[in-house]
């Protein structure tokens, strides 16, 4: 009891990363800790680790509820042949938000391989996160119950397999947000797989991707007010659904190829 006691206490509410940090220090403000794992291991669940000043602080798996910020600059997560964060937290209760992160797959060596792989949580929220360069997604959602995902001011850029790869069950949101793919037109802007995915998309931009829009079986996609330029293909329902509306402005593209409807406005 009294081992769990002093554990317990260790642990703050909000914690404190740097550039030149060390994680022996408690990762307090004034004692910042160097890497997000250093600093996960002494905040609370449901706490805030903030970064201090710009730096790469290091690959990252999350299995509480957690912010983590680093409005301070170009704060984030530098990989090579691992992914960059995976989350695997409660399915019934964590929330999970980044925000204001950089996380890049192109250092020298072997290449990343997906930016934030998400296992499990209740929610997760991107707000102004990149992710870039990563042999496989740039972000894929997989669970056997639902997870709600959003993104919103986010980048998904240069991914081999894609930008957002929504597996079984997920619930995925973006907005105002932008996914690009290399010169070779491979991968998918977005793509479905397993059963009862639900994504939306609105006020984003897809450009050079293979195709941009990919369903499956049981899923569907909806796509509104979003800009669609130089992609190998437009829609594939791939047996899936796809809705969209006539305000998606496209140009540069290859086949349109066909929806299952429009997208309807209350």
């Amino acid at each position: 009891m009294l081992a769990f006691t002093s554990v317990a206490s260790a642990q703050a509410s909000r914690t404190w990363v740097s550039g030149v940090g060390d994680d022996a220090n408690p990762c307090s403000r004034t004692a910042p800790c160097k890497t997000f794992a250093g600093a996960i291991s002494k905040t609370a669940n449901g706490g805030e680790i903030d970064c201090l000043d710009p730096g790469g602080f290091g690959a990252l798996t999350i299995t509480k509820s957690i912010i983590i910020d680093c409005d301070s600059g170009a704060g984030g997560v530098l990989v090579t042949g691992t992914n960059g964060i995976v989350i695997s937290a409660n399915a019934s209760t964590d929330v999970v938000i980044l925000r204001n992160l950089t996380i890049n797959g192109l250092l020298q060596g072997t290449q990343g391989l997906t930016g934030i792989n998400i296992l499990s949580a209740k929610t997760v929220g991107l707000e102004d996160v990149v992710i870039n360069g990563f042999s496989q997604n740039c972000m894929s959602v997989t669970s056997s119950a639902a997870i709600f995902v959003t993104a919103d001011d986010s980048k998904f850029i240069d991914c081999t397999l894609g930008g957002i790869a929504a597996g079984t069950n997920a619930k995925v949101t973006v907005t105002r947000s932008l996914i690009i793919g290399k010169d070779s037109l491979t991968g998918q802007g977005i793509s479905q797989s397993g059963s009862g995915s639900q994504v939306f998309i609105t006020g984003s931009t897809v450009t050079n991707m293979g195709t941009a829009f990919q369903s499956s079986s049981g899923n569907f996609i909806g796509v509104s007010g979003c800009t669609l330029s130089n992609n190998g293909a437009i829609f594939n329902q791939n047996t899936g659904q796809i809705f969209t509306g006539s305000d998606n402005p496209s140009f540069g593209n290859g086949p349109t190829g066909s929806t299952t409807g429009a997208v309807t406005k209350n």
